[in-house]
């Protein structure tokens, strides 16, 4: 048979399946939930920071950005609430109704063809959002985009599709963002405990740039927020306007460890690859220091976001030194969980060791 006679076909897929595969296959841990849906929370309002740049009507609308996370366990409900650039019901039915269609690297390469670059935001595959069913039944969205006065409506069980449409400008109150509610499934109560929720936000997202504030509701009041994420990242400064003491409290603060550093290795690499780095040596050894099966431990953030700390960064017998990178972009899997093995990867451990060496 030649080519000619061949037939073109696209792939089929059974989408609720491959939901299903994805919300319970790619994520190793239930609470990466709430890493996902702040990063996107994230990602929209450093959008709307950027359309603000060259339009006077969306400037009015200011730049206090928040991320806010409200607690009813009553009513069994997580809800996220953003101040970002918010979304349309056509944006809701291509964002969210089309599995790996990822906004932020949309915008990314509009960008990119614009010549231009800052403000790409963390997420990449277009599936973190889908994350949030691991703990939910049930999914609600409410967004109004930012210079548009309808409020749209988005809702979805994650196996039977999903519903979409306008929604009472009463629901949604706010002058444009986005509002995710999630009817917490009755195997992840653990997520309904205000501690484990503030747990996973500081694990996560204690660094990011945007405050993350906590509300709790209780017998139907809604108490005074609390805002749980550090004021910015120590690393992302000038190192000779950090003083000592910063970074002390930040090394005990990262490693519980009662010492001093004996010696602070922070500096920014740009090039191929942009990245920060900030890694101590403690004055005293670790207990385990000779246990040959245990691996050095230095945080791995992309854009101040927490991924992991078993990214083998440095190599074992440097297990003693604790810290992080911080990097722009690396080649990541799609649960951001795990680095990928690439050349990028090679050269920037590499980097990372030989300059640790070189300090000490």
């Amino acid at each position: 048979m030649s080519d000619e006679q061949l037939q073109s076909k696209e792939f089929e897929a059974e989408v609720s399946r491959l939901l299903e595969m994805m919300i319970h296959s790619v994520y190793s841990e239930s609470e990466v939930f709430l890493r996902e849906l702040i990063a996107n929370a994230s990602d929209a309002c450093d959008r709307l920071r950027y359309m603000q740049q060259t339009d006077e009507e969306l400037q009015k609308l200011g730049q206090d950005f928040q991320v806010d996370i409200t607690l009813d366990k009553d009513a069994g409900t997580i809800t996220i609430t953003d101040n970002g650039t918010g979304m349309s019901q056509d944006d809701l039915v291509e964002h969210l109704g089309t599995i790996a269609r990822s906004g932020t690297r949309a915008f990314a390469a509009m960008l990119e063809e614009k010549g231009e670059s800052g403000a790409a935001g963390i997420g990449q595959f277009g599936v973190g959002f889908y994350s949030a069913f691991i703990v939910a039944s049930e999914v609600e969205v409410l967004s109004k985009a930012a210079g548009k006065p309808e409020v749209s409506r988005w809702v979805s069980d994650g196996t039977s599709g999903y519903r979409v449409g306008p929604a009472e400008g009463a629901e949604f109150l706010a002058t444009h963002g986005t509002r995710i509610t999630l009817q917490i499934r009755e195997s992840q109560q653990e997520y309904l405990d205000v501690s484990r929720l503030k747990q996973v936000v500081k694990k996560y997202a204690e660094h990011i740039a945007i405050p993350v504030r906590l509300i709790e509701v209780k017998d139907g009041a809604t108490e005074v927020p609390e805002e749980v994420n550090a004021k910015g990242a120590l690393w992302a400064r000038n190192k000779n306007e950090i003083l000592d003491k910063e970074y002390a409290d930040f090394y005990r603060g990262l490693t519980h460890h009662f010492d001093e550093p004996a010696h602070i290795i922070h500096y920014h690499a740009e090039g191929r690859m942009d990245y920060s780095v900030l890694l101590f040596v403690p004055q005293e050894a670790p207990f385990d220091l000779y246990n040959g099966e245990r691996e050095a431990q230095v945080k791995l953030h992309v854009k101040k976001m927490f991924i992991t700390d078993k990214a083998e960064i440095l190599p074992g017998y440097l297990r003693f030194v604790k810290g992080l990178v911080d990097c722009t972009d690396l080649p990541l899997n799609i649960s951001r969980e795990m680095l990928q093995n690439s050349p990028q990867v090679v050269a920037l451990r590499k980097a990372v060791t030989n300059r640790v060496l070189t300090e000490m």
